[in-house]
């Protein structure tokens, strides 16, 4: 490390013209710089050679892969000039008159006298004669070394037969010719069809003559190119011998495989094509590598030249150090004299560095007069001025700075810069620069004084931050900490910062305000059975509502889930419950659309009034919340105004723990089984008994609750389901007896019966709620056919392919299946279809308006007509008086139930 440190701070000094040296650097010098020349000749030596050499060996082995194509190329036609040589003499013997006569009258003496030395002149291997039938009237081998003829071989036979490649299809002046494989070697062949000496017909006869490519021949074309070849069959192996080439990579000629085999000579490979045209024919042409050869000559004289050129070089590398050494010892005498001037210099110096260290923010520069001398990129992206346009402008010109709270113009940014009084100004107000193109941008800026070395003024430089991100950032955070994200509107800590300025307002100023707390309800159905997207929409539909039915003043607040609040300002106590009122029927008429469903909604208000005896922040938000319970416990759509001496709003009503109360009763036993008769209104004579099974709650004080009181508080803390099978358990173990008579009087007498039972979203979506029920019917020993089960059409719409699910494996078991409150909330009857219906309760809502709404009538009678057209029978919810029960049976109703037919009484 101390070496790499000391090595370093000697080139620093190298290089660095105020860095001198001493003596002890000095002969540093002088020893490391030869060692460092001569590595640097070597390797440049070494680099050059590498190039070189490798720029060469790629150059010869593309000049020798275009040899080889020349090469085989010539071979190939050599071949082809030797077939064409043989196609002349056999055209010569087949178009003679003798040969002609002889093939009609198969006279010896042609043979003895016409051919006696024809094959051992022209050195061949085979003569034939051939007639048209396939005949060989003459016909024989040769051997041209021992001069010695024999019969033709078997193999050579094949291929003078007339089906043959080599006979077939020949015409007039036209000749076969091509490379037969046999075992003897290749064969060059020709065939001609024997005619008159004219060239006339007609064909007598073909006559074939081939030669052998034997070694002699080989050597003449060795002699004759300069080369080698071999041709011969394509090998059954796939490598071919040690040059292990693949034989597969062998192309048909005129492609061409290069393959180097040793220093001295290369080789070149290709496919031919036999007379049968097949590419079966391996040529193998080998070359000397004269090219490479004398490449490696040259490299080798190169090798030489370039150690001798190194020599030369690290002499003259040795002559320049010792005149570099020189040199340094002359530049450590000029750095004393220079270093008298370098205060001339430090004006420079100091506005440079200034500068550098502003670089990343918009820096401008001006003159003690507060004109621009210059601007850097960044603060000509932030103004919209070049450099070349605002040199020499006025500061207040270019730079266009507004204070942000009072949008007011921030001019004479320099004045206390360069009067002196300040040496830097760094600004705490936020503000925005406006750009020459209109553009805004948040800025954090800071002035600064230049100064030379007596420290005279001389101008001043403006560091600009664009800090647009941050503040927006900020900004957000801002609102996201005072507002709810959902729905837009201030949040539950925004809205009790302003309801404590309402209260000091109140007792300061003598004012009267309103708290309004707001309770939806059925919001929850909304959210289970079409999930929380729709839940939020709906959030967001009713925070609009809700804002375009106050004034602007007031204020809207979600305090949390489906809870809302108002505060109305300067608003008495008649005026915000005539307010509330409104809302509660705006709420009414509003329909909920989700895919195709509609939901109503309810929603519960409660008030509290703010005024100078309001005792406190708590005290108001408690009478609110009050107020908002009972009115929810009165029923849907209700408004209650909370008065301190009012008794129907009382600390026990606010104070009953619901979980604690139902998980109890559960425990203890203290629901009660209710019954509501259900009077058929087509056949009464021949109908059964019928009504619907209901509960109802024991609270600690014996006091006897209705439904509507403690069903919200189960479906908010999920004990319907234990609620559902309290009731299916007690009912069939209490009248299991009961039902078993019934089931025995329908079999005998067959009047229908039914005892209908309600099932909640938590059963439907429970996976063991068919085993459980299994498992009552088998042990109270339960008549399935006397029993149906009924669920809220919201419900069923919601979760419709559970239901479907549900509902078929009620119907196996044999139990009905029917819909509550149908006709309520959606727009279609299209899922009926899906769903193994056998009854329809028609909703309240509709029946109770049947005698004054003409289209709820027309409603009534759709869903009548329907469930006749579908065979499901339909039931009139909420039928208060005979009116009503008259015109249902009108419609065409088959079943009536309500407090006009018959109250609730205890099973």
């Amino acid at each position: 490390m101390r070496v790499s440190r000391r090595i370093n701070q000697l080139f620093d000094s190298l290089f660095t013209r105020n860095a001198p040296l001493g003596s002890r650097d000095l002969l540093i010098v002088q020893r490391l710089m030869p060692t460092l020349a001569s590595g640097v000749i070597l390797v440049w030596i070494a680099g050059f050679y590498t190039v070189t050499a490798t720029i060469l060996e790629g150059s010869v082995a593309r000049i020798e892969n275009l040899q080889s194509h020349r090469q085989t190329e010539r071979v190939v036609t050599d071949l082809s000039e030797e077939l064409n040589k043989l196609d002349k003499l056999v055209g010569d013997y087949s178009q003679w008159d003798a040969t002609y006569d002889f093939m009609q009258t198969a006279n010896p003496s042609y043979i003895t006298s016409d051919l006696g030395s024809v094959l051992d002149f022209f050195q061949l291997n085979l003569i034939a004669f051939i007639r048209p039938s396939g005949e060989i009237i003459y016909g024989t081998s040769y051997i041209v070394e021992k001069k010695q003829k024999k019969l033709i071989d078997a193999d050579l036979s094949v291929y003078l037969q007339p089906k043959s490649k080599l006979l077939q299809k020949l015409k007039l002046n036209k000749s076969h010719q091509g490379l037969i494989q046999l075992p003897q070697g290749i064969m060059l062949a020709v065939a001609r069809p024997i005619v008159t000496s004219e060239g006339k017909g007609p064909i007598q006869g073909t006559l074939v003559m081939g030669r052998y490519l034997n070694t002699n021949y080989s050597q003449q074309i060795a002699k004759r190119l300069g080369v080698k070849f071999e041709l011969r069959s394509l090998p059954k192996f796939r490598i071919l011998g040690d040059k292990k080439i693949d034989i597969q990579q062998i192309e048909p000629y005129p492609k061409v495989i290069f393959h180097p085999l040793n220093q001295e000579e290369f080789a070149s490979y290709t496919r031919l094509k036999d007379i049968n045209g097949e590419s079966n024919l391996l040529l193998e042409v080998k070359s000397p590598r004269i090219t490479y050869q004398q490449t490696q000559l040259s490299l080798h004289y190169l090798k030489i030249s370039l150690v001798g050129l190194g020599l030369v070089a690290w002499g003259i590398a040795l002559f320049l150090i010792t005149k570099l050494s020189q040199y340094l010892h002359q530049r450590d005498r000029i750095q004393t004299i220079l270093s008298e001037k370098q205060e001339a210099l430090f004006q420079e110096k100091e506005l440079a560095q200034i500068t550098l260290q502003s670089i990343g923010d918009g820096v401008i520069a001006t003159d003690a007069m507060g004109k621009i001398n210059s601007i850097n990129p960044v603060a000509e992206k932030l103004t919209g001025w070049d450099a070349d346009r605002a040199k020499d402008l006025p500061l207040d010109e270019v730079l266009s700075i507004l204070d942000e709270q009072t949008e007011q113009p921030v001019r004479n940014l320099l004045d206390r810069v360069l009067q002196g009084t300040c040496a830097v100004i760094t600004p705490i107000s936020s503000y925005v620069l406006i750009g020459r193109n209109g553009e805004k941008f948040d800025i954090d800026h800071s002035i600064a004084p230049i100064c030379d070395s007596a420290g005279r003024l001389m101008g001043a430089v403006i560091v600009i931050r664009d800090v647009t991100q941050a503040r927006h950032h900020s900004r957000q955070l801002s609102w996201q900490a005072s507002y709810d994200p959902l729905t837009g509107l201030i949040n539950r800590r925004e809205f009790e910062h302003r309801l404590e300025q309402a209260l000091c307002s109140a007792k300061a100023e003598n004012q009267e305000h309103c708290l309004c707390f707001l309770d939806l309800d059925r919001f929850k159905v909304v959210n289970d059975t079409c999930g929380h997207l729709a839940g939020d929409e709906l959030l967001r539909q009713i925070s609009l509502l809700l804002k375009s039915q106050v004034r602007k003043t007031d204020t809207v607040a979600r305090l949390g889930g489906d809870e809302f609040a108002l505060l109305l300002y300067q608003c008495s106590a008649l005026k915000a419950q005539e307010l509330a009122q409104q809302i509660c029927q705006r709420v009414e008429t509003f329909r909920f659309l989700w895919q195709e469903k509609a939901f109503s909604l309810g929603v519960s208000l409660g008030l509290a009034v703010i005024n100078q005896d309001t005792l406190d922040f708590h005290s108001v938000l408690l009478a609110a919340d009050r107020a908002c319970y009972v009115a929810k416990r009165r029923g849907r759509g209700g408004v209650e105004v909370y008065h301190p001496d009012t008794s129907s709003i009382s600390d026990k009503d606010t104070q009953v723990h619901w979980e604690s109360l139902l998980n109890q009763a559960l425990v203890e036993d203290r629901f009660q089984l209710y019954y509501q008769l259900i009077r058929c209104l087509k056949s009464p004579a021949d109908s059964g008994e019928f009504y619907e099974v209901l509960v109802r709650l024991v609270d600690r004080d014996n006091n006897l609750l209705l439904p509507a009181a403690f069903m919200p508080s189960a479906e908010r803390y999920h004990l319907m389901r234990e609620i559902d099978r309290w009731v299916i358990e007690h009912l069939f173990a209490s009248q299991k007896q009961h039902y078993q008579e019934v089931w025995q009087n329908y079999q005998q007498q067959g009047k229908k019966c039914l005892f209908s039972i309600n099932l909640s979203l938590e059963t439907i979506n429970d996976s063991t709620f068919i085993s459980f029920l299994e498992a009552q019917v088998n042990i109270h020993n339960i008549p399935t056919e006397i029993i149906g089960f009924e669920i809220a059409e919201t419900i069923a719409v919601g979760n419709l392919s559970q239901t479907v699910k549900v509902a078929q494996q009620l119907k196996q078991m044999g139990f009905s299946f029917g819909l509550d409150r149908f006709g309520g909330g959606i727009s279609s009857f299209g899922y009926l279809q899906n769903l193994p219906v056998d009854f329809i309760k028609i909703d309240g809502g509709l029946i109770a308006g049947i005698l004054e709404d003409p289209v709820t009538l027309a409603i009534v009678e759709s869903i009548q007509r329907i469930g006749e057209l579908m065979g499901i029978k339909t039931m009139a919810e909420f039928v208060t008086n005979d009116a009503i029960t008259e015109k249902i049976v009108e419609v065409g109703i088959d079943y009536a139930q309500g407090y006009g037919i018959a109250e609730p009484r205890p099973l």
